[in-house]
């Protein structure tokens, strides 16, 4: 790692992450580079997974991680960067890494796969809020925002890696989250997103994730993570939901999972509808009362 002082920022510098076949620059603002060093570690570790286990070549490179900020945690997708807050930029911050540098890269990677941020996601209405906006679109993506940092957890051999942990605790994705858990309470409105990655995680584990803690898997469907991939990072022809959809297109909503996954055959239909049912998505429909018809 080369530092250098600079009249912006504390520090200012580049870290290269070199991995197989990208370079991220992570631009550093931090009093204390231990931090920064963190960040450099856990954002390694996702990277690798997308580019050496699942052989992804990114498009948007170098990715630029801002440190310290004052405007939240968050992806934007103009200019394309990650920006952590200032409150959760310490090496030892709860979120770290699941929820802030696993989760935002995995938005980052989603932006870089689609080559824009889907139409309806990302808050068209309310971000993290679910069944609170007129498509599961905004779910999905933060459902893939979560699903993904449990696989970077188990590909590094973290203990339990289906607990998604955050500053407040953690949530156990192995249960059966509904979409419409809470229902109508407005707060309750991100258990859709929860309730989504739950569904990618029913899919993707098996019995052998559970081994050293005496579980096992309670459904009868196990997806290696590189078809899931191949599913999520291909476009497909797919029903138009809303005006301006295009008909190939990669998955913008839980429907369209639904979909690409009946027609891939690559696991047996009754435990796949199994799977979206017991996550209040039976046959891809959400199942929020009073709204039929929303994808």
């Amino acid at each position: 790692m080369d530092f250098e002082g600079g009249s912006t920022f504390a520090y200012e510098g580049n870290v290269k992450i070199a991995s197989s076949n990208i370079a991220y620059d992570i631009m550093l603002n931090a009093p204390k580079l231990s931090d920064a060093s963190v960040v450099y570690y856990y954002t390694k570790q996702i990277a690798d997974l997308f580019t050496d286990k699942l052989g992804y070549v990114f498009n948007y490179k170098p990715e630029k991680i801002y440190l310290f900020g004052n405007n939240g945690t968050f992806h934007n997708s103009n200019p394309d960067r990650i920006e952590i807050d200032k409150a959760d930029s310490s090496a030892e911050d709860g979120d770290a890494p699941e929820n802030r540098e696993w989760h935002e890269f995995s938005h980052h990677t989603m932006y870089d796969v689609y080559g824009i941020v889907p139409p309806q996601c990302y808050g068209l209405i309310y971000n993290h809020h679910g069944w609170m906006n007129p498509s599961t679109s905004d779910a999905f993506c933060e459902g893939f925002a979560e699903f993904m940092p449990l696989v970077t957890a188990e590909r590094n051999n973290i203990s339990q890696s289906w607990l998604y942990v955050t500053d407040n605790g953690f949530t156990n994705m192995e249960n059966n989250y509904k979409a419409s858990q809470g229902w109508p309470s407005p707060f309750s409105g991100s258990f859709e997103e929860i309730a989504v990655a739950g569904l990618l995680w029913d899919l993707y584990d098996s019995n052998a994730t559970y081994t050293s803690h005496s579980g096992y898997d309670d459904d009868n469907v196990t997806i290696g993570i590189n078809d899931i991939w191949n599913l999520l990072s291909t476009s497909h022809n797919l029903t138009v939901r809303y005006t301006g959809d295009p008909e190939n297109r990669h998955i913008y909503y839980v429907q369209d999972l639904y979909d690409v996954l009946t027609a891939s055959k690559l696991a047996d239909q009754s435990g796949i509808d199994a799977i979206f049912a017991a996550h209040g998505f039976p046959k891809g429909q959400s199942d929020i009362p009073l709204k039929e018809g929303r994808y």
